[in-house]
């Protein structure tokens, strides 16, 4: 036993030195990763500071930070992302409310306005994100056509959640219908004033 462990001991020593140098680039690749994914999350925080709702804008773009690395345009595109996320939620629940029982006609008639115009703006967003995917293809003055149609798009888009408000602001309109869905397009608003915002950011 004696003359055996010697051997051993030297084996476990070799064993040990390949672990700690098989380790070692693992470590600095974890380590770069964490880094850059932190940088992402820094970029993402300071380009939300220049929007009207910054603590909305990061809370709906930061869980996309690796993804959206260092881009203005795919920070702008993810924003929109959400905006048409919250429209396509608040939709869904403002057609849940027309289906309760016991509200008025007037109520009905405010919700199913409110129902067309979320809609036409859900077509909107949409139009904004097929627009988007275009920029950076073709000559100076398809990208300034493609730009130009984006801000359109995105801006009508903002006009209908603001009809959307309006509309549900009438005294006339039950307290609770009302508050639960200006509480929803005032968030989907938000948001698209955001993603507006970025879009008016990006260079043509």
């Amino acid at each position: 036993m004696d003359r055996l462990f010697p051997p051993m001991l030297y084996l476990i020593s070799v064993i040990f030195c390949i672990s700690i140098f098989t380790a070692l680039p693992i470590l600095a690749i974890s380590t770069a990763a964490a880094a850059a994914k932190i940088a992402y999350v820094n970029y993402v925080k300071a380009a939300c500071n220049s929007v009207t709702y910054p603590p909305l804008c990061y809370a709906s773009c930061s869980p996309y930070a690796y993804k959206i690395k260092k881009s203005p345009l795919k920070l702008a595109n993810y924003a929109t992302i959400s905006a048409l996320s919250a429209a396509k939620n608040a939709d869904t629940m403002v057609a849940r409310l027309a289906k309760l029982q016991g509200i008025t006609s007037f109520d009905a008639a405010t919700i199913r306005d409110c129902i067309e115009v979320v809609g036409d703006g859900i077509y909107e967003l949409r139009q904004s994100m097929k627009q988007m995917a275009t920029l950076g293809q073709g000559n100076h003055t398809v990208l300034e056509m493609a730009m130009s149609n984006v801000k359109t798009w995105m801006s009508a888009a903002l006009t209908d959640e603001d009809t959307c408000m309006d509309g549900v602001g009438n005294s006339r309109v039950d307290m609770a219908v009302r508050s639960k869905i200006r509480g929803r397009i005032v968030a989907v608003a938000e948001l698209t004033s955001n993603a507006l915002a970025l879009i008016n950011q990006l260079p043509v």
